[in-house]
């Protein structure tokens, strides 16, 4: 597994670089902290892929063992029922691709996040921004980038801090929703077929299928996982 380094964490206004980058889901990502928080941000600029964090959900897993344990997460945008989904795409086939906006996307995003804890789940609304100790966000850039921004207490992660997340490992869990196209076949929102090429982890589906009582089962699971040398941590 990658290992890369946060950096210190920081309010300047520079421009920000993201080193970097995961080429099966074509997303950029920086980490940074302070003594209290972990900054977890994202960005793509590919258009499937931001299609599919907006329409399916996203999930950020911590393991303060290094490993790819998923219990300890943070999912926003939450993961819709496929009626959601069948809506929002139908709308997509019936737009010419050029004139479609991600805005029309974005702009049908709930306002909850939910927290899972080993089988607890808290959820709550991402504006106010005051409601939660998690605070998170997605926003287009240019009408054509996705910027993702979570940040996250510590003590959220582990009860002992900081201190004891020396080996942290992070997961970035997205997948590929059946949509049927205009012959009616699935397809995803690639314009694939959903039965064709891509990474299932049969455990992460049984998860999905579980935490989802009667959401249709994803076709794809689709992840990235890095450990992380967090600033300040030996």
């Amino acid at each position: 597994m990658k290992t890369i380094d946060s950096t210190t964490e920081t309010n300047t206004n520079n421009t920000e670089v993201f080193p970097n980058l995961d080429l099966d889901l074509k997303i950029r990502y920086q980490i940074s902290n302070d003594d209290k928080n972990l900054h977890v941000k994202l960005t793509s600029t590919d258009f499937t892929v931001i299609s599919k964090i907006l329409t399916t959900g996203l999930r950020v897993c911590f393991d303060e063992k290094g490993g790819k344990k998923d219990k300890l997460y943070l999912e926003y945008p939450r993961y819709q029922k496929q009626a959601f989904s069948d809506r929002i795409m139908a709308r997509v086939r019936n737009t010419q691709r050029e004139n479609f906006s991600l805005n029309n996307l974005i702009n049908e995003v709930p306002n909850e996040a939910i927290f899972g804890d080993n089988g607890t789940i808290e959820p709550f609304p991402v504006i106010p921004a005051d409601t939660s100790d998690i605070k998170v966000s997605v926003k287009l850039v240019n009408q054509s980038e996705l910027s993702y921004d979570l940040l996250i207490p510590f003590s959220r992660i582990s009860k002992k801090g900081i201190l004891s997340l020396a080996h942290l490992s992070i997961g970035v869990v997205t997948q590929s929703p059946n949509i049927p196209n205009i012959s009616g076949k699935l397809m995803d929102v690639s314009g694939q077929d959903a039965f064709g090429s891509g990474r299932v982890i049969k455990s992460q589906v049984d998860t999905y299928a579980r935490q989802r009582p009667g959401v249709p089962t994803p076709s794809r699971i689709n992840d990235f996982w890095f450990k992380v040398h967090l600033n300040g941590v030996k």
